[in-house]
């Protein structure tokens, strides 16, 4: 699940099996995007013929052929478009495209797309609108915003971050007061008040970081990585807002459809003791009325 929802799993097994399309990953740097392709290139049956296209190769699969093209070099263009006849010769149902961060590589993606094909790729933008509005950008990808939202071009968007996970045998129910000093806090109490107060009774349930963690966690406090998540399907209305340019009317039509951002999905693991405020904070930003619509009616 990689730490996916069982709601945003659900939408990610519709929406691989479409059959045609792009569907976007997002995030910064060390975000889980490269190795969220590598479990979805798992998940597809080896009967579907798989062509990676990478300018580093992570992760080598029996099932998928893997096409290096370094970015660096002479004639660039033209090594992509010769990759880009060979992929259409080989007939592959599902084409997995290395980063797009420029005008070159978003142009790739966008005519194996219109070519019928199920695209994957990731990019860089701190959520789905924001990277849409990369695409359509003139000073960036300068994709044609006709070709995106025509139907059957985009698949979806998916932003996701990875947050630290804390160690289940020597997580605390304070924080700790170094801790709650690099906050926006004054004091533990003044968290932890604003807390149950947004969160309701589920709020006992959370656990703070350690310092110095235990033996069980060699003294880091920690146990891991886990994923927050937003998936944005195009669907017609999804389509209908883009083209108005009504982002706020946009965030209201997924939140009635149960679509979760990030801090939504960050909240859950955050009730369920999973990871702690204060590092979900730092790296989405903090819970709170501004990020949780449901902020103050959780015990509703």
């Amino acid at each position: 699940s990689a730490g996916y929802s069982d709601a945003q799993q659900a939408a990610l097994r519709e929406m691989m099996a479409l059959g045609s399309g792009l569907l976007i990953f997002t995030g910064g740097v060390n975000s889980g995007k490269s190795t969220t392709l590598t479990a979805l290139q798992n998940k597809i049956p080896a009967h579907y013929a798989i062509l990676e296209i990478s300018d580093t190769i992570e992760v080598q699969l029996d099932h998928v052929c893997h096409v290096e093209l370094p970015a660096e070099g002479h004639d660039l263009e033209a090594r992509i478009s010769a990759v880009q006849k060979s992929s259409v010769r080989q007939d592959s149902d599902y084409l997995v495209i290395g980063e797009m961060r420029d005008r070159l590589t978003a142009s790739n993606a966008e005519t194996m797309g219109l070519q019928g094909r199920f695209v994957l790729s990731t990019g860089h933008a701190s959520d789905p609108i924001s990277f849409y509005l990369r695409m359509i950008s003139p000073s960036d990808f300068a994709m044609s915003k006709e070709t995106i939202l025509s139907p059957g071009m985009m698949v979806g968007i998916v932003s996701q971050r990875l947050i630290e996970t804390l160690c289940p045998h020597c997580s605390t129910a304070m924080p700790a007061h170094e801790a709650v000093e690099r906050s926006i806090y004054e004091t533990s109490e003044a968290l932890l008040a604003e807390l149950r107060q947004g969160l309701g009774s589920g709020a006992q349930h959370i656990r703070f970081h350690k310092p110095g963690g235990c033996n069980e966690c060699y003294q880091s406090g920690l146990s891991g990585r886990t994923l927050v998540a937003e998936v944005m399907p195009f669907n017609r209305q999804v389509r209908d807002h883009l083209r108005a340019g009504d982002f706020d009317a946009l965030r209201d039509y997924l939140a009635s459809q149960g679509i979760e951002t990030k801090h939504e999905h960050g909240a859950t693991k955050v009730l369920a003791g999973q990871i702690d405020p204060l590092f979900l904070a730092r790296g989405i930003g903090p819970l709170g009325p501004k990020t949780l619509p449901r902020w103050g009616r959780f015990d509703e």
